[in-house]
């Protein structure tokens, strides 16, 4: 390694300066360590392998040291050649560099891999599935909703039914009354058809527009006159009974699709394969000496 070796593994590096530039400038000796990483997580299947490039000014280093991310910074592979630039001043290794100073700086870039690499899961216990690597708590969220789509408008559907058929027994009651009473042109009569259509219309559309990403709000039926006939306070009772039915419903599943935990994969010591690791001859970056 030049200049000065301390290791025949290590390698000596030098980077690549932009074209017309390099001539002159200061060259230290940085740890360089080029890895690939497998992230896999066996319970969603997920399997990523990632590369990093990493440097650091040379330092000495210790066993109950633990590099953080600020300590380094990436290079890009493409900018590191075996060849030094012509022009540039290469400083010699500092004297404390020894082979057992550089196997201890790979055990500890390996250490520092698998605690900052990781990937990010979210997982729904009561369906029973996760996430894809960076998708957000919201996109999985939302993804767990379209799954429970289905069921919520096949329970949508059966309160509908259930609805209907009350609203079919007030109508009924409604025209049994018309016939017996006799008054079906009156001004009471017209008033209680109304009433009656229009909370039908109302509950129509409410279950029309219900949905696991919508907000479901309906107008209360104001039905004319001071006092309310008995058929208009059912008609009413009826309408706030549906609306209280479907929002209870909405809230069940949104609660069952936000049922969800996060977990972190982090690679173990087989993951994390050492590409090239070596000495670096750059020039000075703002990192921790």
């Amino acid at each position: 390694m030049h200049p000065g070796t301390a290791s025949n593994r290590w390698k000596a590096y030098y980077f690549r300066p932009p074209e017309g530039a390099g001539r002159g400038a200061d060259y230290y000796p940085h740890y360089f360590f080029e890895a690939k990483i497998d992230i896999d997580d066996i319970r969603s299947g997920y399997h990523e392998t990632r590369s990093v490039s990493r440097v650091l000014e040379v330092r000495p280093c210790h066993a109950d040291e633990f590099w953080t991310a600020d300590m380094l910074a990436s290079v890009d592979p493409s900018d590191v050649q075996p060849e030094a630039p012509a022009g540039v001043a290469l400083h010699p290794l500092p004297s404390y560099v020894t082979e057992e100073m550089l196997d201890q700086a790979e055990r500890q870039f390996v250490l520092y891999l698998m605690r900052h690499e990781k990937a990010r899961f979210y997982r729904n216990y009561a369906l029973k599935i996760y996430s894809a690597a960076g998708e957000s708590a919201w996109d999985f969220s939302n993804r767990c909703l379209e799954i429970l789509s289905d069921g919520f408008h096949a329970d949508l559907n059966s309160l509908r039914e259930v609805i209907n058929r009350r609203l079919e027994l007030l109508r009924e009651r409604f025209f049994a009354q018309m016939r017996t009473d006799e008054i079906d042109a009156s001004h009471w009569a017209l008033r209680q058809r109304d009433c009656l259509n229009a909370v039908t219309e109302r509950i129509d559309a409410m279950f029309l527009d219900a949905g696991l990403f919508s907000t479901t709000r309906i107008p209360e039926v104001a039905c004319s006159g001071e006092t309310l006939t008995d058929l208009e306070e059912k008609l009413i009772d009826l309408q706030r009974e549906a609306l209280r039915e479907v929002e209870s419903l909405i809230a069940s599943y949104r609660e069952r699709a936000c049922n969800i935990d996060e977990y972190v994969v982090h690679p173990g010591l087989r993951d994390v394969h050492m590409v090239r690791t070596g000495m670096l001859w750059m020039p000075r970056r703002d990192l921790p000496s």
